[in-house]
């Protein structure tokens, strides 16, 4: 069994050490909707440096999983065919999973890889102020969904950083993506989609980071990009994966809902109700999806 049980333990530490202080929304009402609940009493980062505007409480620990386990069936695993083909996962390699959150895909990894070394670190191993790790130390890095976690200016020095932990012919795999939303003010996901990039944007985050990522990761000239897979998910097709998103975007937006609710004009619960109803008919009736890339690098 090789590092895996000794390992897998090591993760959890690890993973458990990096999850910094919170601070608790002390908002105690709920809003309870034909057996739906908004949670309005969540717990946010408190790193005064991050952008980053997600929760981290258990509930955003759930969403997290399944919504690796979602992206892990849209690629058909979780990694990609260059990163398999480059690196000896049966013999055991080194892996880094940064902002590893709810440890989903450590621990999937783990599963399928129980020779490989793996450690995980989250906000307190802040990406862009230096992670904790000596230089070229690791064989595989891997980062992914960090739109909401940077700021534009903040990911070329992540990428550099991601880069000096990796080892001499080590790989590098990356994943973003966006929500893609018909064109429409009548549309509830599109008022929702303006609102949450309008967030974004005033905290100088990159929302066309899925577009630009390939060409931020080629500007260094240690590495060589192996494998660009570009996908999409429309959320009207019916597929186990569409379900999956639905679910995890249904989610995010009751997340923000109590916060946005007077932008988008909602004044009454049964407004609320009535607009999560249509809201969740959007994704699943219309040209609702999910544009990702998937990007492999090799460091010289």
């Amino acid at each position: 069994m090789g590092n895996y049980s000794a390992e897998s333990k090591q993760s959890k530490e690890r993973m458990a050490m990096t999850q910094e202080k919170t601070t608790t929304v002390t908002a105690d009402t709920t809003l309870v909707m034909n057996h739906t609940t908004i949670n309005t009493n969540r717990e946010f980062h408190s790193e005064e440096t991050s952008s980053y505007w997600l929760p981290k409480d258990e509930e955003e620990q759930q969403r997290l999983t399944a919504q690796h386990f979602a992206f892990k069936e849209l690629y058909n695993g979780n990694i990609l065919r260059s990163v398999r083909e480059n690196l000896d996962f049966e013999k055991g390699i080194s892996v880094l999973d940064v902002g590893c959150g709810s440890g989903a895909w450590i621990m999937d990894m783990i599963h399928d890889y129980p020779n490989c070394t793996f450690y995980g670190c989250d906000i307190l191993g802040n990406v862009v102020q230096g992670l904790p790790y000596e230089d070229s130390v690791f064989d595989f890095v891997h980062m992914r969904f960090f739109i909401f976690a940077l700021r534009k200016e903040e990911w070329p020095i992540a990428i550099k950083e991601l880069i000096r932990v990796t080892k001499s012919g080590g790989m590098l795999q990356l994943m973003e993506s966006m929500f893609k939303v018909p064109v429409g003010s009548s549309f509830p996901t599109h008022k929702f989609s303006d609102i949450v990039y309008s967030i974004a944007t005033s905290k100088g985050q990159n929302i066309k980071i899925t577009d630009e990522l390939e060409g931020l990761l080629s500007a260094n000239d240690n590495v060589k990009v192996v494998q660009s897979d570009y996908r999409h998910c429309s959320l009207n097709t019916g597929t186990s994966t569409a379900k999956k998103l639905i679910w995890n975007t249904m989610k995010v937006m009751k997340t923000a809902l109590p916060n946005i609710k007077s932008i988008i004009g909602l004044e009454s619960e049964e407004d609320v109700l009535k607009y999560i109803n249509e809201f969740n008919y959007c994704l699943s009736h219309t040209e609702c999806g999910f544009d990702t890339c998937c990007i492999s690098v090799q460091k010289m």
